[in-house]
């Protein structure tokens, strides 16, 4: 549980959490004082693990999922609103196009790997609202795309 708060902890939190040997500890306090609630701690635990697992269910190739460039971005954003795959390319999409907030993310298939299931995020220079929603779940809310 420990290891996907990479993400949402900033590189020196992630280097003192790791110094830690209480773990769990870590983790929960973490998520406390993001909420400032128990209730609503865990409710953020149950969501943002759960993506976890699911990123672990479907982009593990040789290491797990969540460390996959579509785990981290289906963990960070959840379910993609629509999703577009060829060949070589999938493309999610979050929010409506008329949205101010709509984005989208290309992920190459890197052919040179053993894995069948091992995709490339392609940067893109917006970097699509990620300290947004980073710290929209570090002010312990759940980041989603405003379709208004």
């Amino acid at each position: 549980m420990f290891f996907p708060l990479e993400y949402l902890a900033s590189k020196k939190e992630f280097e003192d959490f790791n110094k830690n040997n209480y773990k769990k500890e870590i983790v929960d306090k973490f998520w406390l004082q993001a909420t400032g609630n128990l209730e609503r701690a865990k409710e953020l635990i149950r969501i943002y693990y759960t993506r976890v697992f699911w990123s672990n269910l479907y982009f593990s190739t040789y290491k797990e999922g969540w460390k996959t460039d579509r785990g981290m971005v289906y963990l960070i954003y959840g379910i993609p609103t629509k999703v577009l795959k060829s060949e070589l390319y999938e493309k999610w999409f979050y929010g409506e196009s008329y949205s101010s907030k709509y984005m989208n993310f290309t992920f190459k298939k890197n052919e040179k790997s053993i894995s069948n299931n091992d995709y490339n995020l392609i940067p893109n220079p917006k970097k699509e609202n990620w300290l947004e929603a980073i710290d929209t779940w570090r002010n312990g809310r759940i980041f989603s795309i405003d379709l208004k």
